[in-house]
């Protein structure tokens, strides 16, 4: 065999430069795309999850943080606006890198390259699952706090940049959603029936079945009693004009753990101090580390109350009346105890003593501010709302008496008598609640006593 022949075998077997090096030209550009999208759609999908794994009370803690924290609550404010530019930003990215992918495995395999070809279509889909979406997430469920104030500034532009799209999005949805679901109806979260049989079939012991219940009837409730029947009246809580020092707290932490400011010379409170959650309490300006408070009238329902409490991320709600004078307030704390407490009673938790006292003598002694749902659960009696919108005790003897109740003020109410036997200064009233039929059994003992005790016996009856 000649010299030129075994020149031209070996240089068919060599691989060919040109094709190397024309399928790089394309390699590498599309490995950067892949890069930058992967980059970026690890970062909405850690976004996404540490976003959503913030408590309530982390974002709470984020609007007094830094600037990166007090964004996360300003976006977290409205969720869905959030998923939905999440979702589309990660689309975009995903799509960009697997077109990337695509591009750089048909130039391998066109070149002559199918083994590298084959890495490239495999190790990409790998990188994909493991490197944009697994391992983000886990880092965001553990960091999430770190995670979501790092990423909050891109998310707050990725958010401005499609918040104009997102208003034809939700048209799109409800076209689709016409068109081939016509019928769909939307059901609500947490249907009152599915709640029932919930402890139906509960098989836990009796004792914590009636908890259950009694739980559950606290939840049902919350769509029908109004926001003031658990307020805390005005005059029951700590309030303060700025500028507020922590000398004006003489030393002592309000029982409810919030300062209510007020604006000067007025009951109107306009924020709150929540130094239930403080671990230092600044020497000045404690007005400066108030949060805002909102505002609802006296008859909303306790269930809207907390939602938008939840919504906002407020923890105090100002109760106001027909004219926006603040007549009381609500907090968080307030509406979740009358949820999982046994006994809820507002009395109790602002007076720190039992509305409702079973005196040895089969009376009663109530407070004032106690509640006449309360009070005719206490007494198993059926609850009748008076009309005029009463909601408590006082009220109740207001209407009756048709002026400010004093000691010894008397009259009834259904089947009992009622008397006050206490009025502090500021109004605040004791009531002794005595059964009617306890009073007729004395009124006839009473002739019976007298006559036996003077030596007279009591006449017999006529005969009708």
């Amino acid at each position: 065999m000649s010299n030129s022949a075994v020149k031209n075998i070996s240089r068919e077997n060599r691989p060919d430069m040109n094709n190397l090096a024309e399928a790089f030209i394309f390699v590498i550009p599309a490995a950067i795309v892949m890069l930058i999208s992967g980059v970026f759609s690890a970062i909405f999908s850690s976004s996404e999850t540490s976003f959503f794994s913030l408590t309530r009370d982390e974002l709470k803690a984020f609007q007094r943080g830094t600037r990166s924290q007090q964004l996360v609550a300003q976006l977290m404010k409205n969720p869905d606006r959030i998923l939905t530019s999440v979702l589309f930003w990660n689309l975009v990215f995903n799509l960009m890198y697997f077109s990337a992918n695509v591009v750089m495995t048909r130039h391998l395999l066109s070149n002559g390259f199918a083994f590298a070809g084959g890495i490239a279509s495999i190790g990409g889909l790998l990188c994909m699952i493991i490197f944009t979406d697994v391992l983000p997430k886990c880092i965001a469920v553990i960091f999430r706090r770190h995670v979501a104030a790092l990423t909050s500034p891109i998310l707050a532009l990725a958010v401005r940049m499609v918040k104009g799209f997102i208003p034809y999005f939700d048209k799109l949805c409800h076209a689709l959603r016409l068109a081939f679901w016509p019928k769909l109806d939307v059901e609500p979260l947490l249907d009152i029936d599915d709640l029932e049989r919930a402890i139906k079939v509960s098989s836990s012991s009796k004792s914590i079945a009636a908890l259950e219940k009694q739980v559950l009837q606290n939840i049902l409730e919350l769509m029908d009693v109004s926001v003031e029947e658990v307020m805390r009246p005005r005059g029951t809580y700590f309030t303060a004009s700025a500028p507020i020092s922590r000398e004006d707290l003489h030393g002592r932490l309000p029982p409810d753990g919030y300062v209510l400011v007020v604006e000067p010379g007025s009951d109107n409170v306009t924020g709150a101090i929540p130094l239930g959650s403080y671990t230092h309490v600044p020497k000045l300006h404690l007005e400066y580390t108030a949060e805002k408070v909102i505002h609802v009238p006296w008859c909303a329902k306790l269930s809207f109350v907390l939602t938008e409490l939840r919504a906002r991320l407020r923890s105090v709600a100002s109760i106001v009346n027909e004219y926006g004078d603040t007549i009381g307030i609500v907090t968080y704390e307030d509406i979740i105890d009358s949820v999982i407490e046994i006994d809820p009673s507002r009395t109790r938790r602002v007076l720190q003593r039992d509305p409702v006292v079973r005196l040895s003598n089969g009376e009663y002694s109530v407070e004032g501010m106690t509640t006449i749902r309360y009070l005719s659960r206490a007494l198993k009696i059926e609850y009748d709302p008076p009309e005029g919108g009463l909601v408590t005790v006082a009220g109740l003897l207001h209407e009756e008496l048709e002026k400010i109740p004093s000691v010894g003020d008397v009259c009834e109410w259904q089947s009992f008598r009622l008397e006050v036997t206490q009025v502090t200064g500021r109004g605040r009233l004791k009531v002794r609640f005595t059964p009617l039929e306890n009073e007729a059994i004395e009124e006839i003992n009473k002739p019976a006593t007298s006559s036996s005790s003077s030596g007279v016996k009591p006449r017999a009856a006529k005969e009708s």
